[in-house]
Formats: C-alpha cells, sequence, structure tokens
C-alpha cells in the first residue's frame, strides 16, 4: 500500500514539472521560505520553554523534519492541481492491465463457470445444459452456456465484481479514495449479452472483460475531482501530524533539559 501511495506522489510532481514549471518553482520557492520559517519556529519555541536550552544534534535534526516536512507539503499542495491527469493515468493503466491479465482472466472464468454450473430451477435441475462444457480444470473449457437469464446475470455479477476486486488489489490506498462499483459495469455486460445473442447463440467472454475494464473505469474517472479535495484535506492533516510530533518532541527535550539542569545545581549546592 505504501508503494501505491508514493506513485502517485511522485507522478503528481513529475506532471506539474511537465505541464506548469513555473508554478513549480513557485512551489519550491514557497516550501522554501515556509521550511525555513518552519526550521525557526520549532527552534524558537523550545527556547521559550526553556532559555538556557543546550541544542544538541537530535534537536536539530526534529528541526530539519519539520521544515523538510514544510516543503514536501508545499510542492505536493500545488502539485495536487495536476491528480486529474495522474489518477486518469492510473485508471486507464489499470484497464489495459486487466484485460492482458491470463491468470485473472482464468480465474475469473473458472468462478463464472462454477456458479452458473451451480444454478438450479425449482426443481432442483441445472439450470443449464453442460455436457459440451467441460470444467476449466480440464483444460478444454472455452466457454460456459448462457442460455438463461439468470446464468447471464450470474457471469455479469461474476465478472463485474472481480473486476473491481481487481482494481483494489492492484491499488489498495487510490480504492480508499475511488470506490470500484460493480453495478454500472453488471449492466453493461448483461445489455452486450443481449445483444449478442440476438445474433448468435455463443457469447465470447472476453467481450465481458473488456466491458467491466471500460464501465469501471468510467465509474472511476467520475469521482476524481473528488479525490483533490479529499488529498489536501489528508495532506494538510500529515501535515499537522508530523509537526506536531516534532514540537512536542522539542518541547519534551527543553524540559527535560531543564530537569537535568535543576539537578545538577541542586547537586552543587549540596
Amino acid at each position: 500500500m505504501i508503494l501505491d501511495l508514493l506513485l502517485p506522489l511522485t507522478q503528481l510532481v513529475s506532471q506539474l514539472w511537465q505541464e506548469a514549471r513555473n508554478t513549480f518553482f513557485v512551489g519550491c520557492a514557497s516550501g522554501a521560505v515556509l521550511a525555513a520559517i518552519s526550521w525557526w519556529a520549532a527552534y524558537f519555541v523550545a527556547l521559550n520553554v526553556n532559555r538556557q536550552f543546550s541544542v544538541r544534534i537530535q534537536h536539530r535534526f526534529f528541526c530539519l523534519v519539520a521544515a523538510l516536512a514544510t516543503l514536501v507539503f508545499s510542492i505536493l499542495f500545488v502539485a495536487f492541481q495536476c491528480t486529474g491527469h495522474v489518477v486518469e493515468g492510473i485508471v486507464t493503466g489499470w484497464e489495459t492491465s486487466i484485460c492482458l491479465d491470463e491468470g485473472w482472466k482464468g480465474g475469473t472464468f473458472k468462478k463464472a463457470y462454477e456458479a452458473v454450473y451451480n444454478l438450479r430451477d425449482k426443481a432442483g435441475d441445472q439450470v443449464e445444459d453442460f455436457k459440451d462444457f467441460p470444467h476449466p480444470d480440464t483444460g478444454r473449457s472455452i466457454s460456459i452456456p448462457l442460455n438463461h437469464g439468470r446464468s447471464r446475470r450470474t457471469v455479469a455479477e461474476t465478472y463485474a465484481g472481480e473486476a473491481a476486486n481487481h482494481f483494489r488489489d492492484k491499488h489498495p490506498f487510490l480504492s480508499k479514495i475511488l470506490w470500484a462499483r460493480a453495478e454500472t459495469a453488471e449492466k453493461g455486460i448483461i445489455e452486450d449479452m443481449e445483444r449478442v445473442f440476438s445474433e448468435n447463440p455463443k457469447y465470447p467472454l472476453d467481450d465481458a472483460v473488456r466491458i467491466a475494464g471500460k464501465r469501471i473505469r468510467r465509474e472511476l474517472k467520475k469521482q476524481v475531482p473528488r479525490i483533490v479535495i479529499i488529498s489536501r484535506i489528508a495532506l494538510v492533516i500529515a501535515f499537522l501530524f508530523i509537526q506536531a510530533i516534532v514540537f512536542v518532541l522539542l518541547i519534551r527535550a527543553a524540559l527535560a533539559d531543564i530537569r537535568v539542569n535543576f539537578s545538577t545545581q541542586h547537586y552543587r549546592g549540596q
């Protein structure tokens, strides 16, 4: 999940560099100024807690963390204006990958086959006749009988649901913000099946993969504008959290230094 988070962030900065270089430099310059202020603020807070605070290497490191966090925050905050292009590129790449993922297609075909195979009518008989449709494990199965509406809906639900799961597996972090809904994909697959069956008794299941990927990509792209707002809110919260940790650590160090100095003076007084 960490890699899934870092990849879009690096792509955002890269996209900003390519699309708006002047804005990138403004973001860097503003970030550098704010980073310097952040460093000074951290140092200033520590000295106000303890005027005789002895700043050591680890304390300077805390100040450096605060400054770097400010610099990164400033650049990313500006770069989030490119979120739409980056996310659309990721989603489009996912659509291509799912159509080429033979392992996923094989596994999904098997799930769809077994789901239809297990369908029963009111009398307890199989809904479909599988006499000429061997199980995928035999290596000879290439299609599923889809003569009934229940079978078609079952296949559509299986392919749409597995496509949504594929996106969640490949992009666990992004899927927390972008919700891959399977319902629109199911509807699209069923509509395509009805169209094909009106002309041909067999349905190519690769079309189900293509439609599932296309419909889910379309649904995900509609959610892109919301990502900018959510991402910037999350960025501000993360920034404030890091700054709070740094300031707390410096304040604790300054207070500890007071106790050490007091103990030393008290010992010498005795």
